[in-house]
């Protein structure tokens, strides 16, 4: 079972991403939404996630500078980058 993170400011997408997610066959346990890096990294430093779905046009934190940081902390967290 998986655990990914949506990660996009705009609520309508992240909600119709989990929402297609959890309708999956994927074997996805669980999807938790972020609508900006910095809420991301909270919750990466509070659970543990198997992928990361990220935005890169994002206020306050960008998709890049996202990637960026789960580089630095978790560095074998895959990352896909949708826009």
């Amino acid at each position: 079972m998986y655990k990914i993170l949506v990660v996009d400011d705009e609520p309508t997408v992240s909600t119709g991403i989990k929402s297609y997610l959890m309708r999956s066959e994927l074997g996805i346990e669980h999807v938790e939404t972020a609508s900006n890096g910095f809420e991301a990294l909270d919750c990466l430093r509070m659970d543990t996630y198997d992928l990361v779905l990220t935005d890169i046009q994002m206020g306050m934190m960008n998709g890049i500078e996202l990637m960026e940081a789960i580089l630095l902390e978790q560095p074998h967290l895959p990352v896909i980058v949708i826009s």
